[in-house]
């Protein structure tokens, strides 16, 4: 049975979900020592956005639940250093 979920090392922003990869790809840019950047998911018109290369498990409903959770606190501890 092959990985139930695609868990990558990464970041979020206010705009977007960006994922560390060690496969190169077209829209994959190079960091280094063989590590690649991708940006999986884009934050727009109030909802976070698939790109074509997204993985349908950053898709589920739990997990964009999960990232909107995640950067709305990010959000409040912006607001609060401000």
């Amino acid at each position: 049975m092959g990985r139930r979920v695609n868990i990558d090392p990464g970041y979020l922003d206010a705009g977007k979900l960006v994922l560390a990869s060690t496969k190169n790809a077209g829209h994959r840019i190079f960091l280094q020592s063989g590590i690649y950047a991708e940006a999986t998911l884009l934050y727009y018109d109030g909802a976070f956005q698939a790109c074509p290369h997204t993985y349908p498990d950053y898709l589920w409903v739990e997990t964009l639940s999960f990232l909107n959770s995640v950067r709305l606190t990010y959000l409040e501890q912006l607001r609060k250093a401000a």
